[in-house]
């Protein structure tokens, strides 16, 4: 099958002369791939590649991928795309060095580290001004919707291009139906429990795509392929093309990625599919036979990992419990993708619905949140291996909506053990700078209704809230001083303002709050209106308390959302500056005990910046 041009040399410096303008020496066929044929030759002083073909859409890929990414990756850049009568040439500069394939393979196992960072560092490009899944285009734009429906996609139908009526093709001796259909079906099996991961893939870094001048790599060409999607496919490229033997490699380099056997395993079959259709595109047996051999041998080992996975327990991991031959970070792996498929499970199984695909919101040692894609739409699975948590959310969420405040109900749930609960995903954008003032307004409006309903659920051990403020002050303080980040006399400074602010407090405290009411949950909908979501800590405090969780995460809205609350007094104001500085001090304990421990130093420093001298 006939796939490029094939041009003398001659020829071809007749072409860039007539189409490119261009006055060229020293015209040397390249070695190229299966879509267009290659020249380098030079002009002007410059060395250049031309490559001649019918892939004027791939050319264009080209050309955004040495816009884009020239910045982080050697990628050289494509200087002219010209049509003429027989097809498409494009001119781009030519990267230093020679293709990997030209070296020996002693060689190359010496360089084997470089080529697994160039793994990593496509992973770590930005891609979040651009959108969709899966390949994209000369704009930079995914085709795909989500990462699933990309991976689904392979088996579909296509009506134009390379693969244009392909399903025909079951018909001959090359592609078995009955096998591409199994090993399919075990992918989108796996596929359940997959991340929806949004990175930059190149899906074709073979010998023939990647430069080297012997000492480093010096260009990654052909974009043709590439996509956007979870960074392991691209180490199960690796993995598929190099038989299976980069697998201890790729363990060691990549294993920290939450679930990468998982990953890797179900990517490496689809890359599998993939390459059995394309032989059998262009009716080469042997590549066909090779492929189907690979694929029973790695469908083999899913099939091994489904199994183990099948016979591990909730309680095994969520307790604590170790695997004699795992390390730490591939239990924490497994531990996402138990709960994850707990998740899944438990959503199919409320919403009587398939899900398509999901994304781990949330991943601690007591609570999991996993967004799932069902026929349904979009939902929420919350798991909690401890507490009362999510027994908490459904009663206040019942409580605000006998109140007519806006707050969807539990599709399922809470129920079992451990608790899980299933809820409406709400589509908006959090409260946060950018919220129109008229939303911010809405923020202020809806905590001041919700603070004037009757707060009848008291503070812990039923204290006053004069007595539980006071048990926090000396938390916060200890807390502080322990941190090694406190101000100077930071314990007189706080006991002369306490002394100060508790006879404000005596009086406070009989409001319903929602008391965790960070702007992350107040949610702006596309038509303007606001949903709150996790309101499982809603009970009796002080309104100002709610103010001061805003104040402290978007300071640039509190004025937006007083607007629509209420004028404050000035004992007010002191009461919020006062809160201000508790929840700074929660909020970093919480980062740095429960989270990443990232953000604590800011907390800490916002702290000081509050407490008055």
């Amino acid at each position: 099958m006939t796939l490029k041009p094939e041009y003398t040399p001659s020829e071809a410096a007749a072409i860039l002369q007539t189409t490119c303008g261009l006055t060229v020496t020293d015209v040397q066929p390249l070695a190229g791939g299966h879509f267009s044929q290659a020249f380098g030759f030079e002009a002007d002083g410059r060395r250049l590649v031309a490559r001649f073909g019918t892939q004027d859409a791939a050319y264009r890929k080209d050309a955004y991928a040495g816009a884009t990414f020239a910045r982080v990756l050697p990628v050289p850049r494509v200087l002219q795309i010209s049509a003429f009568q027989g097809g498409t040439v494009a001119v781009s500069e030519r990267a230093p060095g020679r293709m990997m394939s030209e070296y020996s393979n002693d060689f190359l196992a010496q360089f084997q580290p470089a080529r697994l960072e160039l793994l990593a560092s496509l992973a770590q490009v930005d891609v979040s001004t651009t959108t969709g899944y899966g390949w994209f285009d000369h704009q930079g734009q995914g085709g795909f919707s989500s990462w699933h429906a990309f991976l689904a996609a392979i088996m579909d139908p296509c009506e134009d291009g390379f693969y244009a009526d392909w399903h025909s093709l079951f018909g001959g001796p090359l592609l078995d139906r009955v096998f591409f259909e199994q090993v399919y079906a075990q992918v989108m099996r796996m596929a359940r429990y997959l991340p929806e991961v949004r990175g930059l893939v190149h899906n074709d870094l073979s010998r023939e795509n990647v430069l080297m001048d012997g000492t480093h790599i010096t260009g990654v060409i052909d974009w043709a392929n590439a996509l956007y999607g979870d960074p392991v496919y691209e180490a199960a490229k690796a993995n598929w093309r190099s038989g299976g033997e980069w697998a201890g490699a790729l363990q060691l380099r990549f294993s920290a990625w939450p679930d990468y056997k998982w990953r890797l395993l179900t990517y490496t079959l689809h890359v599998g599919l993939d390459d059995l259709r394309f032989y059998a595109r262009i009716g080469e047996a042997g590549g066909a036979a090779r492929t189907a051999d690979y694929l029973r041998h790695f469908s083999v080992l899913a099939t091994q990992l489904e199994e183990e996975r099948a016979s591990w327990s909730w309680d095994t991991v969520s307790t604590g419990g170790e695997r004699a031959d795992a390390d730490h970070d591939a239990a924490l792996g497994d531990l996402v993708f138990i709960r994850t498929a707990l998740a899944v499970q438990l959503a199919e199984v409320a919403l009587a619905a398939p899900v398509s695909g999901h994304a781990v919101l949330v991943n601690r040692s007591d609570r999991t949140v996993v967004r799932v894609e069902s026929a349904r739409g979009p939902f929420v699975v919350k798991l909690d291996t401890v507490g009362d948590g999510l027994t908490r959310e459904a009663e206040a969420r019942e409580y605000l909506r006998t109140y007519g405040v806006l707050i969807n109900p539990p599709t399922a749930g809470p129920s079992g053990e451990p608790a899980w609960v299933v809820l409406p995903w709400v589509e908006g954008e959090a409260l946060s700078s950018s919220t129109p003032v008229q939303a911010q307004r809405k923020v202020g409006a809806l905590l001041a209704r919700i603070h004037a309903l009757p707060g009848g659920r008291p503070p812990p051990q039923n204290q006053t809230w004069a007595e539980w403020m006071l048990g926090w002050v000396r938390h916060a303080l200890a807390y502080w001083q322990a941190s090694g980040a406190a101000p100077e006399n930071v314990g007189g400074r706080l006991s002369r303002w306490w002394q100060g602010i508790e006879p404000l407090l005596r009086a406070r405290g009989h409001h319903l709050i929602l008391f965790d009411g960070k702007p992350e949950h107040l949610i702006v909908t596309s038509a303007g209106e606001l949903e709150l979501i996790d309101v499982e800590d809603l009970r009796a405090g002080d309104g100002l308390m709610d103010l001061a969780v805003i104040a402290l995460h978007e300071p640039e809205v509190l004025q937006g959302v007083l607007e629509g609350y209420a004028s404050l007094s000035t004992d007010e104001k002191a009461v919020l500056a006062f809160y201000q500085v508790l929840r700074a001090l929660a909020a970093a304990e919480w980062d740095e005990s429960r989270l990443t421990g990232e953000r604590r130093d800011h907390f800490l420093q916002l702290a000081s910046r509050y407490l008055p001298t």
